[in-house]
């Protein structure tokens, strides 16, 4: 019986546990020897919630059952992260185009997001197979393969940071061996992608790959990296949005081989110097609300939809005219006009409202 017990306080914790897990570990396991829960934790506050929920699910469980022993009779252990274990070598970037970050260190696991070519992270937990990260660019957590990162001491990354840097425009780079369209590949660069720049020589412009790695790219793919506009640049915008058309769904993508909805909208105003949180959920409390009548959207506006129960769960671009650029299927223009041979009535009866980013 006790093991059963044990089930149902470590299903407590991870059922009343509010927090964002996202951006914040929280896990709870059971333990056979010693009979208890190890709660696994990014988060200090979330271990101390845990153990209140355990105490508490604990006293419930032996008022309602004939197991022996006090209400703490079973233990409760912390492994805060990050591990001791992971050693000098505590942040990375990736190394490939686009690396998958899974939400459990299982290949057939859910992809939550990706970590494109030269993003850092801090590293939180390692074993043989998986390392767990927590993203520097938007604070998200999982776990990523090794064979796709580089480790590095927090020096090291503070030295790379330091280096000045460009970033891919075009959708997709081929990373070349030698400044010449027929030399070997060495990496894919995708759209957004900020890699140390350096000399330029007959069109192509030398980078520096995260893992040392030394290669060329068309100069004409890559430009400085913009700082913040004002005002938000919205012609721009809605132009950079349409070189997309057509880049599949991907769920958990970011990156021109492919994109969630709310991957596409952060990397569209990303690429004109405007950062964005990375869920949907997310993106819905910035700037100012519009309003839930299509008629009032502007070009550049954030578009959202809520799901069955009323939670915003699509975002896309507003590009005039009641139409709406986004990733659904692929990327694509679809129409809250009825009148438009795009109109999509899905789209017009889950509409959550419209928010314009301050200039």
């Amino acid at each position: 019986m006790m093991p059963d017990a044990l089930q149902e306080i470590a299903y407590d914790i991870d059922h009343k546990l509010k927090i964002d897990r996202r951006f914040v570990v929280a896990e709870a396991r059971v333990l056979k020897k010693p009979a208890g829960i190890e709660f696994i934790g990014s988060s200090a506050y979330a271990a101390r919630r845990a153990q209140e929920i355990f105490l508490s699910s604990a006293k419930r469980l032996k008022r309602r059952r004939a197991w022996g022993g006090r209400a703490s009779g079973f233990s409760f252990t912390v492994h805060l992260l990050p591990d001791a274990g992971v050693g000098e070598e505590s942040v990375g970037f990736s190394k490939a185009a686009s690396a998958p970050v899974m939400r459990r260190p299982l290949h057939a696991s859910e992809i939550v997001t990706q970590v494109l070519l030269a993003e850092s992270f801090d590293v939180l937990q390692r074993d043989a197979n998986w390392i767990r990260v927590r993203l520097h660019s938007d604070g998200y957590v999982g776990w990523v393969s090794p064979a796709q990162v580089e480790l590095c001491s927090p020096g090291e990354l503070a030295a790379w940071e330091r280096l000045p840097r460009a970033e891919v425009f075009e959708n997709l780079l081929h990373v070349k061996k030698r400044p010449s369209p027929q030399s070997e590949t060495v990496r894919d660069a995708v759209a957004g992608v900020r890699l140390p720049a350096g000399a330029g020589w007959d069109g192509w412009t030398e980078v520096l790959l995260p893992d040392g790695v030394r290669g060329w790219v068309p100069s004409d793919g890559i430009r400085l990296v913009r700082r913040r506009q004002y005002p938000v640049p919205t012609e721009a915008i809605v132009k950079t949005a349409k070189r997309f058309l057509g880049v599949p769904y991907l769920w958990g993508g970011r990156s021109s081989i492919g994109f969630d909805c709310s991957g596409f909208v952060q990397t569209v105003f990303r690429l004109n110097g405007v950062e964005l949180p990375r869920d949907a959920s997310l993106q819905w409390r910035v700037g100012k609300r519009v309003g839930r009548n299509p008629r009032s959207m502007q070009k550049g506006d954030l578009v959202f939809f809520h799901d069955e129960r009323g939670a915003i769960s699509h975002v896309g671009i507003a590009i005039g005219g009641r139409c709406v650029i986004h990733a659904s299927g692929y990327v694509r223009v679809d129409s809250m006009d009825p009148r438009d041979p795009r109109y999509e009535e899905r789209l017009r009866t889950m509409f959550a409202g419209a928010r314009r980013l301050e200039t």
